[in-house]
């Protein structure tokens, strides 16, 4: 199942409010899960970046080692920035990753849904996914955004199968 289908799936509203959590829910972002779902994309890329620079900087091994470990370097903090974990039971919802830690009340949470987004690399389209949560804080809409790349697809769908959802009307000011 590709993340487009769990797009489709799932609620991609964000004018949408969370009426009834059905379980306890546990949504864990790790470097294992996104070794299961995109491992073979990273070697191959980083196969490339190993062959160009050989090719390009053969007679200056020094660049190809300050390269790779800007490269390491980089990929690192890609992940520990990507590591998160959300709880949700009836305490309220948990929050946590390498920088920040949240605990919102269920009556402050207003809803949780995937966001696709749309950049370019150079002239094609490439799509990601995010994981929005939308919550009240002290009279104020607060809002975190999560990427989807390193969850495992099967517990998105867990995760937004014990959820329901009601879509906000917002009156139309025209008439």
């Amino acid at each position: 199942m590709s993340w487009k289908d769990i797009y489709n799936k799932c609620n991609s509203r964000d004018l949408s409010r969370i009426t009834v959590i059905k379980d306890n829910i546990e949504l864990n972002s790790s470097v294992k899960n996104f070794n299961l779902e995109n491992g073979y994309k990273l070697l191959i890329i980083t196969l490339l970046i190993i062959a160009v620079l050989l090719i390009g900087f053969w007679s200056k091994p020094i660049i190809i080692l300050y390269t790779m470990l800007i490269y390491v370097f980089s990929l690192v903090l890609g992940f520990i920035y990507n590591i998160y974990k959300i709880k949700i039971d009836s305490d309220g919802l948990f929050f946590k990753s390498f920088f920040r830690k949240e605990k919102i009340e269920l009556d402050n949470l207003i809803t949780i849904y995937i966001e696709k987004r749309r950049s370019f690399f150079f002239v094609i389209p490439v799509y990601s996914y995010n994981l929005n949560i939308i919550y009240v804080e002290k009279e104020q809409i607060k809002y975190i955004s999560l990427s989807t790349l390193m969850l495992k697809k099967k517990s998105v769908l867990n995760m937004f199968d014990k959820l329901e959802f009601e879509e906000i009307k917002i009156p139309n000011k025209n008439k």
